[in-house]
């Protein structure tokens, strides 16, 4: 069966302090021809929000929270980490 995702990213540009920028992001899947089994298991739709902290020297802090297709259960994470372009 398909799947159907939207993503919705939002970048506000900050000058206050470390931070440089302050994102948004929203993703929502939809299989919208899963079998009644899944549907009556309530994981046929998932939802997963951001929001992600921009640091200097390309440092970032995010929260996220919900779940991706896959996955069990609904988490929250807290992660802290480094963005790298590559070339």
């Amino acid at each position: 069966y398909n799947r159907w995702d939207t993503e919705l990213l939002y970048i506000f540009p900050l000058k206050m302090g470390p931070a440089d920028r302050l994102e948004f992001n929203y993703r929502y899947y939809l299989e919208p021809g899963a079998p009644a089994a899944v549907r009556a298991a309530w994981i046929d739709r998932h939802r997963l929000v951001t929001y992600r902290l921009g640091l200097p020297q390309d440092l970032f802090i995010a929260y996220s929270s919900g779940r991706l297709p896959f996955d069990r259960s609904a988490e929250q994470i807290i992660a802290l980490g480094l963005t790298y372009k590559l070339p």
